[in-house]
């Protein structure tokens, strides 16, 4: 079992006081008093490239469909942003154009707690379910299965997000079988 990592947000402050405490009593002292400017500096300069880091890896565990338990993905979310997905959804319905699918990995990641509570009609996305359309949305959190799934069953697919959140909306129509 792991300990999910929020946990200890909780004790930010505690560690934020026990810190400071060391900090101050240290640079209290004459002879490293002079070192206080460059230990905010190469502090600020390493609070920015853990930022760095941190986007840079949720991007590419988005990317390469890797799911984590670590802070970005469970506290911050990062890369979680339903709203653009579900206010498209929501236009793409009324359209009437397309049933609406949702491919939606890691045993359930709430785009579909959102679908409901703007009560916009969705179906699971399975191979079974889309053999016989010849057109259709699917919102997918697992883009790398989705992929798979419509070139295998041999649909031509548009992503209609241009974004790198959490979720993506797919357009996919039958290709032609000449």
């Amino acid at each position: 079992s792991v300990i999910i990592q929020r946990f200890f947000l909780s004790l930010i402050p505690v560690y934020c006081l026990i810190i400071a405490l060391v900090i101050a009593k240290i640079f209290n002292d004459k002879k490293y008093h002079n070192w206080l400017m460059s230990f905010l500096i190469l502090n600020f300069v390493s609070v920015i490239i853990s930022l760095l880091i941190a986007n840079n890896t949720a991007k590419q565990n988005n990317d390469k469909n890797i799911y984590t338990h670590d802070l970005i993905n469970q506290y911050y979310l990062i890369n979680f942003n339903p709203k653009e997905t579900v206010f498209l959804a929501e236009k793409l319905i009324a359209n009437k154009a397309a049933p609406l699918y949702l491919d939606e990995n890691y045993g359930g990641s709430g785009i579909a707690a959102y679908l409901n509570t703007f009560h916009l009609s969705f179906e699971s996305y399975t191979a079974e379910n889309i053999k016989n359309l010849t057109a259709f949305y699917v919102i997918t959190n697992h883009k790398l299965n989705t992929e798979n799934v419509l070139i295998k069953n041999r649909f031509n697919y548009k992503r209609l997000l241009a974004t790198t959140k959490f979720y993506n909306i797919y357009y996919c129509t039958k290709a032609n079988s000449n």
